[in-house]
């Protein structure tokens, strides 16, 4: 990444040339070069561009997601709510496996980060009981298991049972957008790669 001072139009011409660059203008605002940080790190590549439009595409923020968030602890509830809404995201919060059901009987989401144990539903039942759904709707909601353990196997068991990806506690912001770029991006490829609905 670079910073420059010349017009948007010389810009776009200077990073054509080049692979995994992206410019921004000077005076940068943080939030600005948070963004294009993120965008470099978290996608792995930068789209060629070619004209003014595409330079300044690349510093658009991320696309906000409708998250829900499935954790039974208050503190942790605070910390992954608050990284979430602080990147843009919309949150919701269920107490217990039950509660996320209930939440995704009456709206949807694009994000689900589930705590492996909580009261009533845990997180393991509660995403087999969505995957079940699933199978007559054609649908796939992302999940994240959220856990306070560390342990070898772990990450493997909640891929198992039908989750998506893994996440420990205490949740780190780069974790978190590690996470949510993997989670987001596999989505997107694979919704690229499904056959299209013949009439």
């Amino acid at each position: 990444m670079c910073l420059r001072t010349a017009p948007a139009s010389q810009l776009a011409a200077w990073t054509s040339e080049r692979e995994r660059v992206a410019c921004v203008i000077r005076p940068a605002a943080d939030k600005v070069l948070q963004e294009c940080i993120w965008r470099l790190l978290g996608d792995g590549h930068v789209q060629q561009p070619g004209s003014v439009q595409s330079v300044r595409s690349q510093l658009a923020p991320p696309v906000a997601l409708r998250v829900l968030v499935a954790e039974d602890d208050s503190v942790s509830q605070v910390v992954v709510s608050s990284l979430l809404r602080k990147r843009g995201h919309e949150v919701a919060i269920a107490e217990s496996g039950k509660l996320a059901m209930q939440l995704l009987d009456a709206d949807r989401f694009d994000l689900a980060f589930m705590d492996v144990q909580m009261p009533d539903m845990d997180g393991l039942e509660a995403t087999a009981a969505i995957r079940l759904r699933e199978q007559d709707s054609g649908d796939h909601l992302p999940i994240v298991a959220l856990t306070a353990h560390a342990m070898e196997g772990d990450r493997q068991r909640c891929i198992d049972a039908g989750m998506d990806d893994y996440l420990s506690k205490p949740v780190r912001s780069r974790d978190l957008d590690d996470v949510i770029a993997r989670v987001m991006r596999s989505v997107g490829s694979s919704r690229q790669q499904r056959p299209a609905a013949t009439a």
